[in-house]
């Protein structure tokens, strides 16, 4: 399957390889941009996929919360496969601001939240884990005793949260397990110096820079 998915993202162009700038500042040999699964099929596919990885480990939860904003797509798609495969199960997601007007119960996210759910966020990736730290301060907040049970993302960069140890990790020690589809080593194992329609799209030059990279944000642990 992990060949599959694989082969789907670099369909969509989800992996750029050269020289970014992170969100958290780091400088990258490669981008991730699930927002490029933009198209119907795409995103069936990968509904398909979180799915499998839900249904593999066994999750029983209430709702599926989608992180602003790749979540959105993601977690929508997801309850859609849910229910094509006969389980109906809500979903929600998180704004980026307060909203400050109108329902008072959509302040912090929109859609149903309640007391005592069980939940799982879906999301596309993990980087350092912040953004979802925050979501859980965020999910704190609403005073609903909602337990979110574990985090389905497609993509683990392998890299060091806050404390420098690998963020997944850090989270799973928080009470949050992460289920994940790819991890990045296992992409760049697999591209290095491999035709993909004809062109190798992760050479010596990038596979070594992906190396240093890790070496300085990589984690083991």
């Amino acid at each position: 399957m992990k060949e599959e998915i694989l082969n789907l993202l670099l369909e969509n162009n989800v992996f750029r390889f050269g020289n970014f700038t992170l969100k958290s500042g780091r400088r990258s040999p490669y981008f991730y941009n699930a927002r490029r699964l933009s198209n119907g099929k795409a995103i069936m596919k990968v509904a398909g996929y979180y799915v499998d990885l839900i249904e593999e480990n066994n999750l029983d939860f209430d709702v599926i919360i989608g992180p602003s904003y790749a979540g959105i797509p993601l977690a929508t798609a997801v309850s859609i496969e849910l229910a094509r495969r006969g389980e109906n199960v809500r979903f929600v997601y998180d704004r980026k601001e307060i909203k400050n007007y109108g329902d008072s119960l959509d302040k912090l996210f929109v859609g149903e939240l309640m007391e005592g759910d069980k939940a799982i966020i879906v999301d596309d990736m993990i980087t350092d884990g912040r953004t979802k730290l925050m979501l859980l301060d965020k999910i704190k907040k609403l005073n609903k005793q909602i337990k979110v049970i574990a985090l389905v993302i497609l993509f683990d960069r392998g890299e060091k949260g806050k404390q420098g140890r690998k963020a997944s990790a850090e989270l799973e020690e928080q009470g949050l397990p992460v289920y994940s589809a790819l991890k990045a080593t296992e992409v760049f194992d697999y591209l290095h110096n491999k035709l993909i329609n004809g062109k190798i799209l992760v050479d010596d030059e990038i596979y070594n820079s992906f190396l240093d990279y890790m070496k300085s944000y990589g984690a083991k642990i």
